[in-house]
């Protein structure tokens, strides 16, 4: 039997994925017995003064720790730059997101949980809250991971990450057969659900579902074979257990009830949870997708510089 270093990158995010089944199946199933949707919470009186502008902080203050440990550090000095280009790229996705296709994904009904300081989109406007969302939620990603890579769970990873450093950015690209399979697997997959699924009306497109599955594994088909090696499995999978009940509480106990931002059905898949006011499953998806996408480029970046520290 192969020893955890040993094992092929796709094997290692197979057990990953595994570890994350055995939590979500029986999930599924405990979440499938509800009867009826969790009725949202009337606006009015307001239930939530700035709730949403306050629950920023669920990212902020271990942004503040992780990335004081992370400036201070001497030892990891190296790592920053990919910390700030991963950073950009997962910024830059939210930002595209919010921009482009707010207005199409997504509504704003609780107006007075944010500052009410909304910024232009295409087609209407968001709260400047969702930028801090998205570049607060992505730097926790990123630090948490880097954290667990470097310090918590740094001596348990031994294995191939001594490669010589990319010459080029072009240099780190190659095509992952099976991942371009996957995404077409999944991409009719959802189609199906969303036209001939239970309560689907037979048209409609999965938007939200369709960005996301993008978003996750564009980065896997580029760069799986230059960089899986190198991931710090361990690491990604603690971040990933530990980003499930954060989006969990935030998205399904708070935000979706209290109406500090909703989706529109008709851009789902039509998975929704009715534990959490129906929340549609691709608010759960995100966060794991964008995790993975970004310690991918995260480790790309730190492969193109040839970086090194004292764990590796």
């Amino acid at each position: 039997m192969a020893s955890p270093a040993t094992r092929s990158p796709a094997r290692k995010a197979l057990t990953i994925a595994g570890i994350l089944a055995t939590i979500i199946v029986p999930a599924t199933i405990v979440l499938s017995t509800v009867q009826g949707t969790r009725p949202s919470v009337p606006l009015q009186p307001q239930p939530t003064p700035l709730g949403y502008t306050w629950s920023l902080l669920m990212f902020a203050i271990p942004v503040v720790v992780l990335g004081t440990w992370f400036h201070l550090h001497p030892g990891y000095k190296g790592v920053r730059s990919g910390f700030w280009i991963a950073l950009a790229f997962l910024f830059g996705l939210g930002a595209i997101l919010d921009v482009l296709f707010a207005q199409l994904f997504f509504t704003f009904p609780n107006s007075g949980a944010n500052l009410n300081f909304m910024v232009p989109v295409v087609g209407g406007a968001v709260p400047i809250e969702e930028f801090g969302f998205y570049s607060l939620g992505f730097a926790v990603i990123l630090l948490t991971y880097i954290w667990s890579n470097e310090f918590w769970l740094g001596g348990y990873y031994k294995t191939v990450r001594d490669k010589a450093a990319a010459r080029t950015v072009l240099s780190l690209i190659s095509f992952h057969g099976a991942s371009a399979i996957g995404f077409v697997i999944l991409f009719v997959a959802g189609i199906a659900w969303k036209w001939y699924g239970p309560g689907a009306s037979g048209h409609g497109f999965p938007g939200y579902y369709t960005f996301i599955l993008v978003t996750g594994i564009l980065p896997n088909v580029l760069l799986f074979r230059a960089v899986g090696d190198r991931i710090n499995w361990r690491a990604l999978c603690f971040t990933g257990l530990l980003l499930l009940p954060v989006s969990l509480l935030w998205e399904g106990v708070l935000a979706n009830p209290y109406g500090w931002w909703g989706y529109r059905p008709e851009q789902m898949l039509g998975i929704f949870i009715d534990a959490f006011s129906g929340l549609p499953i691709e608010a759960v998806l995100l966060w794991l997708v964008v995790a993975y996408a970004g310690v991918l480029v995260y480790e790309a970046i730190r492969l193109w510089h040839g970086v090194r520290s004292e764990h590796l």
